[in-house]
């Protein structure tokens, strides 16, 4: 696998929506973008947001350059060469990485269909689109103590609004193959093995299920997530089943050992035991302060 194309993030929020999983993808610091530019071209296997709050944000795309001004923005579909050039001292702006997965839901609406494009290996430009700086500064702001599934929810509701807004298509380079066979293979990999520990974290679904659907050695699978996400794969499963936890006890009243049992523990312990470890705290102490926040 392309060492480039794994920026594995040290925390994630996620959202269901309709038949889409949008998953926002946040790395240990904010990804808030500064006056120290990225030194490097690099491509990532999810689509990047760049959004410009104030100043200007100039972007390489393979071998051509974007600039963004005040209140502009841009989706870098995965797999695409990019860097941010330069920027000048007075800019503030902020980059996301986020996540799009179909689900089986019974929903009116294709929305998976609606943002397919966004994962496509185009780059999708807004100008003067103040919703993508109010989207920023609300998540920004209430990063420290908002639970994280709003935060994805924020970008479920953003994109929703990108899908019908005007945009112009930026094509960074002359050349018409993007991305590698090699680096097509990674993210098709990738999203398959997404697409099963989404549909399969809450249903008791192993490491080495996970290794047969996708015909690969359980070692071979953990080198590959190790990679992705910077553990382990079982580490991975335990994080999503604890995410859907948190939503659950935010979001309903089922006492935490039903919300254990459909989460995929066959005891409330099991839960108490992950959800202490990951987020340092109880379920019933997360499920008041989700209250008390809302």
């Amino acid at each position: 696998m392309n060492e480039e194309l794994s920026g594995a993030p040290i925390w994630e929020y996620t959202a269901y929506v309709e038949n889409a999983v949008i998953r926002l993808l946040v790395e240990r610091d904010w990804p808030r973008i500064t006056g120290k530019p990225v030194p490097k071209t690099h491509t990532h296997v999810f689509p990047e947001l760049f959004v410009c709050l104030r100043g200007k944000i100039v972007l390489k795309i393979r071998d051509r350059f974007l600039t963004l001004e005040q209140q502009s923005a841009a989706i870098v579909g995965p797999g695409i060469p990019h860097v941010r050039y330069r920027v000048d001292s007075g800019t503030q702006g902020a980059a996301f990485k986020f996540q799009l997965l179909p689900r089986k839901a019974p929903g009116a609406y294709d929305l998976y269909g609606a943002f397919l494009p966004f994962i496509s290996e185009k780059v999708f430009v807004f100008k003067n689109a103040p919703v993508f700086s109010d989207f920023t500064r609300r998540i920004i702001a209430g990063r420290d103590d908002e639970p994280g599934f709003f935060a994805a929810q924020s970008l479920s509701e953003l994109l929703m609004k990108a899908a019908s807004m005007d945009h112009e298509t930026f094509c960074g380079g002359s050349g018409s193959t993007v991305v590698s066979e090699n680096e097509r293979r990674d993210i098709k990999l990738i999203t398959e093995l997404e697409n099963l520990i989404e549909n399969g974290a809450c249903s008791g679904i192993t490491v080495g299920d996970i290794a047969g659907a996708l015909s690969l050695s359980t070692r071979q699978l953990s080198r590959i997530a190790l990679r992705i996400y910077g553990a382990p794969l079982h580490d991975v499963i335990v994080k999503r089943r604890v995410r859907e936890a948190e939503r659950l006890l935010s979001v309903t009243d089922m006492p935490v050992s039903q919300i254990a049992l459909a989460v995929g523990y066959s005891t409330d312990a099991g839960l108490y035991r992950d959800f202490y470890r990951i987020n340092g705290t109880t379920p019933s102490e997360f499920r008041k302060n989700a209250v008390r926040e809302s």
